[in-house]
């Protein structure tokens, strides 16, 4: 369904231009931009006074997870002055997911996409070809999951409000679309509760949505895989956020409470080119807090800023493919009242902490589409409590099974000073303090520096585990 509504409400995303736009080209450009992924049918078509009609519209799509289908209705294709054609679609359009759970049922899912105050527009000459369209609200709302237990309840909705988009459209051979959107708000939320699992409820708002972007496509109908394949198929892609906020509440049988996430501006930019996928991105001032009654009062930390890098394959390929991941997260911190609480003599440094990661590796083959077959652990560094950590490390994994073969290699600074910082002041009491002592005589050794402690653990392809030259498995 993610896939296949903004088809229907952005119809012409990627469409060839025409010196006199018409009700029929409008109509043609439409089931064009809806062929990538998708299947188009609806049952017949009219054109009375400068409006051509379309009845019965159904948009499909299918994987090998989940089939969806949104009964589209009655589409109209209206000409204006100037060239210009409205579309028009109904304010409530049914949605039908079935998909199979993790236990091998079938599950049927229905639901109702709602949009108001909506104006869609194709304009254009001869050489380029624009939609414009506008909505002050949509919505997608759960109806109903098919055969819950009664008592069971399951709610899901999500609300857009004051849509806008514009794209552009040039070329006849491949097509080149200029794109730019904006979103005022987003609201989402779901709840599931029965009697045996508790109740889980989560909420989540983005502010201020921007994005814009470039998408160069062959002006014919293809396949999804067809397009990422194929040499005519480019996407460049940028997205800022202002804000957002998520809010969890549970009550299970391991306990309630309630987890709220905010973070500041965020922004990530994506490529689509030669069947591979690039995406960076950042993240600021992200606050978690956490309440719950086995904690005497909130708990909140803080996290300054968050950058990542990814690159990998867009596709399934017949032979493994590399990928790499890096990321950064730093100013890692307790707010005031935590750091109180935990450390009211002031005994632990309170500077920041830092992360880093940087991977690659390599996934994919005939037997598992995404699964590992290669990873590399160019770095993961950590600093925090006047301690510091450091790993390397690399495996391959055996493409039947997953199992991995190789070394990690592990470096602690300062843990020594840490320790005996957390015991003398008491926040580590001695039950505590001898299990973390021997956990530690188990997996680290002394180091060549002061106050270093090194390790090395070795993962077989025959399933052992060594650590520090001895055998655990």
């Amino acid at each position: 369904m993610a896939r296949i509504l903004p088809a229907v409400l952005l119809a012409a995303f990627a469409t060839p231009a025409w010196a006199d736009l018409t009700a029929s080209e409008a109509w043609e450009s439409f089931q064009l931009s809806t062929a990538a992924g998708s299947s188009l049918t609806w049952e017949n078509t009219r054109i009375e006074n400068g409006t051509l009609t379309v009845e019965g519209t159904v948009l499909e799509s299918e994987s090998d997870e989940a089939q969806a289908a949104i009964s589209v209705g009655t589409l109209t294709f209206t000409e204006g002055a100037s060239g210009t054609v409205a579309l028009g679609f109904p304010a409530v359009m049914p949605v039908r997911v079935t998909f199979t759970d993790e236990f091998g049922e079938d599950v049927e899912v229905t639901a109702r996409i709602e949009t108001q105050r909506v104006e869609a527009i194709y304009s254009g000459d001869s050489g380029d070809i624009t939609f414009d369209l506008s909505l002050g609200a949509l919505q997608v709302m759960l109806v109903e999951v098919a055969d819950l237990p009664p008592e069971a309840r399951y709610e899901a909705s999500a609300t857009a409000m004051n849509l806008t988009a514009q794209v552009i459209s040039t070329g006849s051979g491949p097509v080149s679309s200029d794109f730019t959107a904006s979103i005022e708000t987003v609201e989402s939320g779901i709840t599931l509760e029965d009697p045996v699992e508790g109740l889980v409820a989560m909420g989540y708002t983005l502010n201020a949505l921007e994005t814009r972007g470039q998408t160069t496509r062959p002006a014919r109908a293809l396949t999804t895989d067809a397009l990422l394949a194929g040499p005519d198929f480019r996407t460049d892609a940028s997205l800022e956020i202002a804000g957002s906020e998520m809010a969890i509440e549970y009550d299970v049988d391991e306990g309630s409470g309630a987890v709220d996430i905010v973070t500041g501006k965020s922004s990530a930019d994506v490529r689509v080119d030669a069947g591979r996928i690039a995406t960076q991105g950042n993240a600021s001032a992200i606050r978690f807090t956490a309440n719950s009654p086995d904690l005497p009062l909130p708990a909140s930390f803080l996290i300054g800023a968050v950058a990542y890098e990814l690159d990998q394959p867009a596709r399934p390929e017949p032979e493994p493919q590399p990928f790499s991941f890096d990321a950064t997260l730093s100013g890692i911190t307790l707010d005031d009242v935590a750091w109180n609480s935990l450390d009211p003599s002031r005994a632990l440094p309170r500077e920041p902490g830092n992360v880093a990661l940087n991977l690659e590796g390599s996934v994919g083959d005939g037997l598992e589409p995404f699964g590992l077959r290669q990873l590399t652990l160019n770095g993961l560094t950590a600093d925090a409590l006047g301690a510091a950590m450091s790993a390397t490390g690399s495996f391959t994994f055996n493409a039947a099974n997953q199992s991995p073969d190789g070394a990690l290699n592990i470096r602690l600074l300062g843990l020594n000073t840490l320790l005996e910082t957390l015991f003398d002041s008491g926040i580590v009491n001695p039950t505590q303090a001898f299990g973390i002592l021997v956990g530690l005589g188990s997996l680290m050794q002394a180091g060549a520096g002061e106050d270093e402690m090194t390790s090395q653990i070795e993962l077989g392809a025959d399933g052992s585990l060594t650590v520090n030259g001895q055998r655990f498995r």
